[in-house]
């Protein structure tokens, strides 16, 4: 549901941004695990970054 979601906006000046979506659950269970959440999610980053026609991403809200 989509309650049970956090959306995390990459970089919140700019219009065409991508935006983070987790479960809560999700987000409770890599509380512990900084290091292992930050790898996950900078290699989804990469690849949705690999994708976008406008090239890599900038990420300003790290």
């Amino acid at each position: 549901m989509e309650q049970d979601r956090k959306h995390f906006e990459l970089d919140p000046d700019s219009d065409d941004t991508l935006v983070v979506s987790m479960h809560t659950d999700a987000i409770m269970d890599l509380v512990c695990s900084p290091y292992e959440a930050a790898a996950l999610l900078w290699v989804a980053l990469e690849a949705a970054g690999k994708r976008r026609p406008e090239g890599p991403l900038t990420i300003r809200n790290w």
